[in-house]
């Protein structure tokens, strides 16, 4: 009964499939939708063909009456002298392009929410690899944690999913919402269009009555005509008048539906922007917290079962600048202080010699005085004499 009233659309109807259980929950949703938008509605609430069709009882129809609004809609001349230009010329162009943003801004977030569902999903498949990994007998020592480590991504997993489910709950659903209201302001936008239209031809038509009733007046032999023409300029007359009276109340109403319709959404935005912020910071606290507690369970690797200490990966960086030390001893791996001859000399067992014959010349000088190879088996630090000696040495050129 109220050109310009804005609600959600009724949900669509289908043939094949219409008895499937969740199409009957979406339609049932979006009827919901709908007659809780007419119940609330400061206009539609007051309407008696909504209290028959709800059943409403006679105590609350009456209440709902004292409730509501008595002027909703401003008059027109209130309308005219707060209103500035055409206040619904570029309404249509501009909830438009609102329902492609907010399409597109639903496409992102669904991409976002099909990540995020796949994110729990590698985080489960990762905790099973986890536990598998850790049901090797050469990671009985890391098994405990492995096993944490395992716990740790099932968690994850749960967190990812409930994040992905509240964006879905949160923001998506509102954009759905909001992408009907949409739909329902552009068809009375178009409606409103029609009736300005209507009244232009109504003008025209109007015009020409008049146009033709005034060659015929004080012409003789067409007063039938002239008659005829006055009750068409009448008839035209009064169909303009009601054509731009309904084309006013369709404005008017339309405006302050605009108005609602702003403020409305302004709301339900901010609030399910905080919703979900709120959702995000809950999240990512716990995923932080799970992180620092496997992190702590980390604090600590036990050492491999034969009792070895392996050097750590950045000390392979100087190749053989150094020597591995023997377990247990202080600055043990490759890349240490001692030189090669020096770490040579400590990885060899007590020294043997070697009985040779004396030699003549720098190579004999290379033993001792009972004969003995100076330079340990082995090793190329014996003593100082031996060592200098073997240093001057220069084998003969053949």
């Amino acid at each position: 009964p109220w050109p310009g009233v804005i609600t959600p659309p009724l949900p669509e109807k289908q043939t094949v499939g219409r008895f499937d259980p969740e199409f009957v929950e979406k339609r049932r949703r979006a009827l919901a939708s709908f007659l809780g938008a007419c119940a609330t509605h400061p206009l539609l609430c007051a309407c008696p063909l909504l209290h028959s069709f709800c059943e409403w009882p006679a105590a609350l129809r009456s209440t709902v009456l004292q409730c509501a609004p008595t002027q909703y809609v401003p008059s027109a001349e209130e309308f005219n002298r707060t209103g500035s230009g055409e206040p619904l010329k570029s309404a249509l162009n501009d909830i438009d392009a609102f329902a492609l943003q907010a399409a597109k801004l639903r496409d992102v977030l669904k991409r976002e929410h099909v990540r995020d569902l796949e994110r729990s999903v590698d985080l489960m498949e990762l905790a099973q690899a986890y536990g598998s990994f850790g049901t090797s007998d050469f990671n009985f020592a890391l098994r405990p944690l492995l096993a944490k480590a395992s716990q740790t991504m099932g968690v994850l997993s749960t967190l990812a999913k409930l994040q992905a489910e509240a964006d879905q709950k949160a923001l998506l659903n509102t954009l759905k919402e909001y992408k009907h209201i949409c739909s329902s302001i552009a068809e009375q936008c178009r409606r409103r269009e029609v009736a300005a239209k209507a009244v232009e031809s109504v003008l025209i038509e109007l015009k020409a009555a008049q146009f033709a009733l005034a060659k015929a007046v004080g012409r003789a032999g067409v007063e039938r005509k002239a008659a005829d023409l006055e009750a068409k300029v009448a008839e035209c007359r009064g169909r303009a008048e009601g054509a731009q009276a309904r084309l006013a109340l369709h404005a008017r109403t339309l405006s302050v539906e605009l108005s609602r319709f702003h403020a409305t959404k302004n709301g339900d935005f901010a609030r399910v922007l905080r919703q979900l912020s709120a959702e995000h910071a809950r999240s990512t606290a716990a995923t932080h917290e799970q992180w620092r507690q496997l992190l702590a369970e980390l604090g600590s690797v036990p050492g491999t079962p034969n009792g070895h200490v392996y050097a750590p990966a950045s000390n392979l960086s100087n190749g053989y600048g150094g020597a591995r030390q023997a377990p247990g001893s202080a600055g043990g791996g490759f890349g240490g202080e001692l030189s090669f001859m020096q770490a040579l000399q400590q990885h060899t067992s007590p020294p043997a010699t070697l009985q040779v014959p004396s030699a003549p010349g720098a190579f004999g000088a290379a033993y001792g005085a009972e004969g003995a190879l100076a330079a340990p088996v082995g090793g190329c630090g014996g003593s100082p004499r031996g060592l200098a000696a073997a240093q001057q040495y220069s084998p003969p050129v053949v």
